[in-house]
C-alpha cells in the first residue's frame, strides 16, 4: 500500500468468508502495540525436561505445546510454541517428536528486571515483529511500541502517570499514517484522512488500509456522551463510488454484514476520548475491479436516523502486474518488485497465508510460477526488494 497525492493505494480486494474475517481479525489483534498475542495461553499440564519446562496449552493461534526457558533470576527469557504434526487429541505431554515448532518468543529485561523487549519469530525462527517497552523514572510503564521486522512502527500504547492509556495503530507501509486510536485523544497526531462533520458530541473518522476499514469515534464535548453508547455496534450504511461517481452496488449477501464490526473500547465515551472499530470492505462489496474509488460511511445513532457521517476517503485498487507485463512486453527494460511474495507454490505449501487472494491468477500455477517469470526476463534488470513470505512477513534474520 502507498499514499500518493492524497489517495490511498491498496491491493485488489477479494471477498472473504466468515472464517477468513475471523482470521483477519486475529491477525489485526496480533499487531496490537502492547501484546502481539492478545489472549493468554491456558496451561493444561506441565512437565520438567532437560530443555526447560514443557507445557500442554490452549492458545488462540492453535498452539498446543510450549517449552519455557528461564534465567537464573527465574524470569522467562524464551518460549517456543508447538503445533501437532498429527491430531491434537492424540498428542500427549512430553511427546516432542509429534510437535512442530510454530513460533518463538524472546524476552529481554533491564537491570531493574523490567521487560524491555518482546520479540516474536515464526516457525522458521525468522523475526515477525517486536515490542519495545519504556518506563517512567518512578517505575511505571510509559510507552510500548510495536514494530514490524523491518522496523516500521505499527502501534503504540501510551501510559500517562494518571488516567487511561491511549492505543494508536499506524499503517504497515510507512508507520506514519494514523489509522485509528482509542482512549484519550492525542494532541501530537491525528487520523491520516481527517474526520466527518460534528454531530452532537461526536465526530466520526475512517481510513482504508490493507483490506480494513478502520473507524474511530471521538467525543469532542466537555461532558460524557450518551450518543456514543447508542451508536456503537449499530447498522452502518457505506457509500462507495467509482471514478465516474457511480454508486457501487453491494454484493449479494452484504445486507447481513452491514452491522458486522469489531468494536474496541468503552461503549460510552468520556470527554476528549475515543474508541474504534473495524470491518472489511470485501464483506460489503466482494472483490473490487481495479480502479479509483471514494468511500463514505454513515452509521445509525439514536432512533432510526443515520446521525454520524464520516469523512470521504479515496483509494485505488491495484493488481500487481509488473512481472507479467515485462514477460509480455519487451519494451519494459527493467522491473522492480517491492514487498511482494516470490512464489505461488510457497503460498500453496503454507497452511496459514495472509492477504494473498489479490495475487491469484486462476490456473496459472499449473503452467508457471512467479520465479519462472523472473527467469523469462532475466536478460533485463530485475530487482526483488524486501520480499515477503506467504504470511506477509519480511524474509529476515533468524531468532537468536
Amino acid at each position: 500500500m502507498e499514499r500518493s497525492e492524497g489517495v490511498v493505494r491498496v491491493a485488489a480486494l477479494a471477498g472473504l468468508t466468515l472464517v477468513g474475517y475471523s482470521l483477519m481479525c486475529w491477525i489485526l489483534n496480533f499487531t496490537g502495540a502492547a501484546a502481539p498475542v492478545t489472549q493468554p495461553e491456558k496451561v493444561l499440564s506441565s512437565q520438567p525436561t532437560e530443555g526447560g519446562v514443557l507445557e500442554r496449552i490452549e492458545a488462540s493461534d492453535g498452539a498446543t505445546g510450549r517449552r519455557v526457558f528461564k534465567d537464573s533470576a527465574g524470569r522467562t527469557v524464551r518460549e517456543i510454541f508447538y503445533v501437532p504434526d498429527r491430531s491434537p487429541f492424540s498428542v500427549k505431554a512430553g511427546e516432542t517428536e509429534s510437535l512442530r515448532e510454530c513460533r518463538t518468543r524472546v524476552l529481554q529485561y533491564d537491570e531493574a528486571g523490567r521487560l524491555v523487549l518482546d520479540a516474536q519469530y515464526n516457525g522458521q525462527r525468522i523475526l515477525i515483529a517486536y515490542t519495545e517497552h519504556n518506563y517512567w523514572p518512578e517505575g511505571g510503564n510509559r510507552l510500548s511500541c510495536y514494530f514490524t521486522a523491518a522496523g516500521i512502527r505499527r502501534g503504540e500504547t501510551r501510559y500517562p502517570r494518571k488516567g487511561k492509556p491511549t492505543t494508536l495503530q499506524f499503517d504497515s507501509a510507512t508507520g506514519k499514517r494514523l489509522l485509528y486510536f482509542s482512549g484519550p485523544v492525542p494532541d501530537d497526531v491525528d487520523l491520516a484522512d481527517g474526520w466527518g462533520p460534528q454531530t452532537g458530541a461526536l465526530r466520526y473518522g475512517i481510513t482504508v488500509s490493507d483490506h480494513f476499514i478502520s473507524c474511530t469515534i471521538k467525543n469532542v464535548s466537555e461532558t460524557g456522551s450518551s450518543l456514543a453508547q447508542d451508536t456503537i455496534g449499530r447498522l452502518i450504511r457505506p457509500d462507495l463510488r467509482d471514478a465516474e461517481g457511480k454508486v457501487v452496488p453491494y454484493k449479494k449477501d452484504a445486507v447481513a454484514n452491514l452491522s458486522r464490526v469489531q468494536h474496541h473500547g468503552p461503549n460510552s465515551l468520556a470527554p476528549n476520548h475515543a474508541s474504534y472499530e473495524y470491518c472489511l470492505l470485501g464483506d460489503w462489496y466482494g472483490k473490487l475491479p481495479p480502479g479509483r474509488y471514494s468511500l463514505l460511511l454513515r452509521r445509525r445513532g439514536t432512533g432510526r436516523d443515520f446521525d454520524l457521517t464520516s469523512n470521504t476517503v479515496q483509494f485505488v485498487v491495484e493488481v500487481p502486474v509488473a512481472l507479467h507485463a515485462a514477460a509480455l512486453d519487451e519494451r519494459i527494460r527493467q522491473v522492480t518488485v517491492r514487498r511482494s511474495m516470490t512464489s505461488w507454490m510457497d503460498v500453496v505449501a503454507t497452511p496459514l497465508s495472509k492477504s494473498q487472494l489479490h495475487q491469484v491468477v486462476p490456473g496459472a500455477l499449473a503452467r508457471y510460477d512467479l520465479s519462472d517469470l523472473v527467469r523469462a526476463i532475466a536478460q533485463r534488470p530485475v530487482h526483488i526488494l524486501e520480499p515477503l513470505d506467504p504470511a506477509g512477513n519480511p524474509v529476515g534474520a533468524a531468532a537468536p
